[in-house]
């Protein structure tokens, strides 16, 4: 299955040395990790997470009320570029490199949470957040950073294509919820767990996945 965010590959003018920290979802392991370099921070990083859980708690969409404004699910470091960047979330150039870096490598969990969001299908099927937080983020470490292709970025940006793919006229009026939200999953998990070589390689090195599907 190939979509046009195909095309796009990662560059070296894409990646950056070293990333702002920033902790953009919610991760409980972050409380009980005792391994925080100094006093100063430990404390920036819960507090970061407790603030963003505070506002995840007081979330109308949690409460039974359909927000009127998207949810963004993104630290505030980050809250206002980001924020930005997914308000032109549906045109084809996109940028999302500088998306993912926006998100400290999380493209993939904060564009699915925004997606589900624009169209509807977090109350249409009344998904809990944090249900759905967790497995889009198994989703995201399922794919091998160390590709340089077929890694979360690039799922990312196919999952966008998607989205725009979507968009169009001719299309949406004929598609339903689920037909969305099937969509969005297959194109954010079509490479899971991929390997990064090509299925000769795979058969020429005697790959354990070459026995399994020959």
């Amino acid at each position: 299955l190939c979509f046009a965010g195909d095309a796009r590959v990662r560059g070296q003018t894409g990646v950056l040395s070293e990333r702002r920290g920033s902790y953009p979802f919610i991760d409980f392991r972050l409380l009980n990790n005792t391994t925080f370099s100094g006093e100063i921070g430990t404390k920036k990083k819960v507090k970061r997470l407790l603030s963003f859980q505070r506002y995840f708690h007081a979330s109308r969409l949690l409460r039974g009320i359909v927000p009127q404004t998207s949810l963004y699910l993104l630290d505030e470091d980050y809250l206002g570029q980001a924020r930005h960047m997914l308000s032109k979330v549906g045109m084809w150039d996109f940028d999302i490199f500088l998306f993912d870096r926006l998100t400290n490598g999380n493209s993939l969990v904060t564009l699915l949470c925004h997606l589900f969001n624009v169209h509807g299908l977090i109350h249409h099927f009344q998904l809990d957040m944090v249900t759905l937080h967790r497995f889009l983020v198994m989703v995201q470490e399922d794919y091998h950073s160390q590709n340089p292709y077929h890694n979360a970025v690039h799922a990312a940006d196919v999952t966008q294509a998607m989205h725009c793919y979507l968009r169009e006229p001719k299309l949406a009026n004929f598609l339903t919820p689920s037909d969305i939200m099937l969509g969005l999953l297959a194109a954010a998990a079509h490479d899971v767990d991929h390997p990064g070589v090509n299925q000769p390689f795979l058969i020429k090195t005697k790959h354990h996945l070459a026995s399994l599907y020959q």
